[in-house]
């Protein structure tokens, strides 16, 4: 039998009638129906979770603003009319990165630098 490939084949093309699969009715749902006094528990539950994503949220931003605040302060003049020499170069030292309480990179450190070193 040649096929042509303009027409879709189903998995079940050559079978018998019988044999093919008939759809399905959705089977019914297995435990009993959830009452007014559950569903409010459950709703009462997903609130409560809320606020406590939230709660942990804002305390991470406060962490985050006390970790900011204790950093130095990084000016870099590029355009070269300041009064010391222009810096080309970026060099950071000592540096962490965390993500998710995960370490990733531990005392790391970068050297970008400008023209043929």
């Amino acid at each position: 039998m040649v096929r042509s490939l303009k027409m879709p084949l189903r998995m079940f093309d050559g079978m018998d009638e019988e044999e093919a699969p008939k759809n399905k009715k959705p089977e019914p749902i297995d435990g009993p129906l959830l009452t007014e006094r559950d569903k409010i528990k459950i709703e009462r539950r997903k609130r409560k979770d809320e606020r406590m994503r939230e709660a942990e949220y804002q305390a991470h931003l406060k962490e985050v603003e006390e970790v900011k605040a204790g950093m130095p302060l990084v000016c870099v003049n590029h355009d070269g009319q300041g009064d010391g020499p222009t810096v080309k170069d970026i060099r950071m030292e000592n540096f962490n990165i965390t993500v998710g309480g995960r370490d990733l990179i531990v005392d790391g450190s970068v050297t970008l630098s400008f023209g043929r070193h």
